[in-house]
């Protein structure tokens, strides 16, 4: 007789070539290693990735649905600056869905469940790393969403995530923003603990009115300078 099978851990399904051109050249964008306005060669890109142009040219389809690239037909492709107008319609959208997130949640998260919210922002205020700090903090919101079994809302808000990375990438260094976005998770976190519907909700509405505040004096700095 056969002996029982003892238990294994999952094994995650590697990442694409694609998926891998995508996150590597999003994250050139968000460190400014590829620049707003800056054409690029996809054969060059591909070239410096080691593989062929094809998972690099779906990659740059996909960056360009997202907003971050514009591509050119044999002429390669163009790094978008972020425009006021998006980010303000991107924030609209999440006030809205995230609100939504929030009502839908508060009752129903366990104590398991908030003790990984309270991980989570423990990693992003402990990293000074740019893009771990990002991955952290999306990885709140994320969570938050995917906790609403709810699939409209999960793949509305997943369509703007990488959008929301760019934001936060760019008001990363203003002031002592990763501090402050620590403080704003944890004010969620602690009406979510109380199971406080309305102050969680309105906790949720303050971090992302803060967050949008931070990139249009952002974009003041930047205009004042010139």
């Amino acid at each position: 007789m056969a002996a029982d099978i003892p238990a294994f851990p999952k094994i995650e399904t590697p990442p694409s070539l694609k998926e891998m051109a995508f996150g590597t050249i999003k994250s050139s964008i968000l460190n400014h290693n590829l620049q707003p306005g800056g054409v690029y060669s996809e054969q060059a890109i591909a070239k410096e990735l080691g593989i062929s142009k094809t998972p690099v040219h779906n990659a740059l389809v996909d960056l360009e649905a997202r907003g971050f690239v514009k591509l050119f037909p044999r002429k390669g492709f163009q790094v978008n600056a972020l425009k006021e107008k998006d980010v303000e319609d991107m924030f609209e959208y999440r006030h809205a869905l995230e609100c939504a997130v929030i009502l839908h949640v508060t009752p129903e998260l366990t104590d398991e469940e908030i003790a990984d919210l309270e991980s989570m922002t423990a990693q992003a205020a402990a990293t000074r790393d740019r893009i771990l700090f990002l991955k952290f903090d999306r990885g709140f919101h994320r969570y938050l969403t995917e906790k609403t079994e709810n699939t409209y809302i999960i793949n509305a808000l997943e369509h703007i995530w990488d959008l929301c990375d760019w934001v936060g990438g760019e008001i990363f260094h203003l002031g002592n923003r990763p501090e402050e976005a620590v403080a704003e998770h944890m004010a969620v976190i602690e009406k979510l603990k109380a199971r406080d519907v309305d102050r969680a909700k309105e906790a949720m509405r303050e971090h992302l009115e803060i967050t949008e505040l931070r990139f249009h004096q952002l974009i003041d700095l930047k205009e004042s300078s010139h």
